[in-house]
């Protein structure tokens, strides 16, 4: 996982984030009538619900039966869940109530467990920020993993301009408690804190990394490291974007990148003196409150700074600095960029030069790719999250989506077809999550990709004139369409009551209304300059 844009817990600044029991949706009774009911209440976070709730004994579920949250199974089924990150956490915990108490839930986890962490292990890891929203929320509320402790409510956005001015943006809605910033171990340990509490029946195994050839696809089994077979009925790879489940499913050449950002990196500077920020600079990122937070953001064609509110420290600032793999290993060419940024202070830009200097012998860490594959499984093989649909994180939605994923997975699980299920969980999911890749690839081209060496810059001229099109006609359209009720494809992202095909579909029209309102214009200034020179001619 990587930086979206945008856990030790300190006494004095936990939060509680809550979403009440009724935004959990339960199944309805396996009836015919209860299917069509069902079909049509879908929220569009359910748009991915394939399956109607079936019982494998063939009968159905009483009103008053108290298991309607789940499937009554016959048999027990094991499910082994590859990656202890937050979407394969969710998938674990979504499954283990979607199956009920026969069923057998084992994570497998490469890493050390987070929660038993120390602090000098905490400072050290992936403690870049992340951005939870509406959707994640939801999808989480649906696993029951809603009450995250720590973080900050992400109230927007500030920049920096080059007259050392700070501008404030807010990010649209009223629910706060569903805008969270936080780092991804606190986020993770929150998860696998809350699985163990409301889910005991799941079994954690961590520190046991796996090979492809540790998988049999067709015996359905995982043979462990120490020799122990797992044999499995659903096998779901949650386990990143270099996925070893992908892998042992469909080998090395499965995914087509269609943007490739590796080449750009970005490294984490912990504990920036805030006496070095301005008080303009301060305000912005406290937001004059305990609980909340803005992400500071400034930089210039070489490099962006990000800095933003530590969830390990509350009263610490943490910075995330990024740039091309090659400027961030030159540790003196580093230095000019970052000084040379308009605004910023000096002593914040001399800080964060010392601090590449001091990592300069290792590589930054990569916003990787944006990989496209077909398909999200077959067999017994789901795949969710980046081992699915990866992506960068130029819209932040990367875990968000992974999330939604693993909702659809759960949703259309079948113990009567899981092969089955598998493949209609696919077919529903697939184009959602290509949806987002789409926007992720045009957003990335236009905000970045002149960055990047890997990036085209015909694309990257395209992407921006296409995006300045579509806030043009989203602005435009916003207004005269009460339909539409955002002028800016990330705003949209946010809000799950809109799905990623529609919108996609949206921000294509307000591309469209964007290029005929220039074409108008553009015409009007052809004929009003024909008209000047005719003029001049008389």
């Amino acid at each position: 996982m990587r930086p979206s844009s945008l856990a030790l817990h300190n006494n004095n600044f936990k939060t509680n984030h809550t979403l009440s029991s009724s935004c959990r949706r339960v199944p309805l009774p396996c009836t015919s009538r209860s299917r069509a009911l069902h079909r049509s209440s879908r929220t569009p976070l359910d748009e991915t619900c394939v399956a109607p709730l079936r019982c494998s004994s063939g009968g159905s579920l009483g009103d008053d039966d108290d298991t309607t949250s789940s499937l009554v199974t016959t048999g027990s089924p094991n499910v082994l869940v590859v990656g202890a990150g937050p979407v394969g956490t969710t998938a674990a915990c979504l499954l283990s109530d979607r199956l009920g108490p026969s069923a057998s839930v084992t994570i497998l986890e490469r890493r050390s467990d987070p929660t038993r962490m120390d602090d000098a292990s905490r400072m050290s890891a992936r403690l870049y920020p992340m951005a939870l929203n509406e959707r994640s929320f939801d999808a989480l509320a649906r696993a029951r993993l809603e009450d995250i402790q720590g973080g900050h409510k992400l109230r927007g956005f500030a920049v920096l301009t080059k007259e050392g001015r700070v501008k404030q943006f807010n990010l649209p809605g009223q629910d706060e408690d569903k805008r969270i910033l936080i780092d991804w171990v606190t986020w993770t340990s929150n998860l696998i804190t809350l699985a163990r509490q409301k889910h005991p029946r799941i079994n954690f195994q961590f520190d046991t990394p796996l090979r492809p050839s540790a998988f049999d696809v067709d015996a359905q089994t995982v043979t462990l490291d120490n020799g122990t077979v797992m044999k499995y009925d659903l096998l779901v790879g949650a386990d990143g974007a270099n996925s070893v489940a992908r892998t042992a499913l469909y080998g090395d050449a499965c995914t087509k990148v269609l943007y490739d950002g590796t080449n750009v990196g970005y490294r984490i500077l912990q504990g920036v003196d805030p006496s070095y920020l301005t008080n303009d600079m301060l305000r912005a990122i406290y937001d004059n409150d305990d609980n909340t937070a803005r992400i500071f953001r400034c930089g210039s064609k070489k490099t962006s700074i990000v800095l933003f509110r530590s969830c390990v420290d509350p009263s610490r600032i943490d910075a995330m600095y990024t740039g091309t793999v090659a400027l961030l290993s030159d540790a003196t060419a580093y230095s000019e960029t970052v000084h040379a940024i308009e605004g910023l202070p000096h002593s914040v830009a001399l800080a964060i030069a010392a601090s590449n200097a001091a990592n300069a012998h290792n590589p930054p860490s990569s916003f990787g790719q944006v990989r496209w594959m077909r398909e999200f499984g077959k067999g017994h093989v789901a795949l969710v999250g980046d081992a699915a649909h990866s992506v960068t994180s130029s819209l932040g939605q990367g875990a968000t989506t992974g999330l939604g994923s693993a909702v659809a997975l759960a949703d259309a699980i079948n113990t009567d077809d899981i092969a089955g299920s598998v493949s209609a969980y696919s077919a529903s999911r697939a184009p959602q999550a290509h949806a987002l890749q789409r926007m992720e690839v045009l957003n990335a081209y236009a905000t970045s990709g002149w960055r990047n060496p890997n990036a085209s810059k015909l694309w990257s001229v395209i992407a921006r004139a296409a995006s300045t099109l579509g806030l043009i006609g989203g602005l435009l359209l916003s207004r005269v369409n009460s339909g539409v009720r955002h002028s800016t494809l990330f705003h949209g992202l946010i809000d799950p009551s809109i799905t990623l095909r529609d919108l996609e579909n949206q921000f294509l029209k307000c591309i469209s209304l964007g290029v005929f309102v220039l074409a108008i214009l553009t015409s009007c200034l052809c004929m009003l300059a024909r008209a000047r020179m005719n003029a001049a001619l008389l």
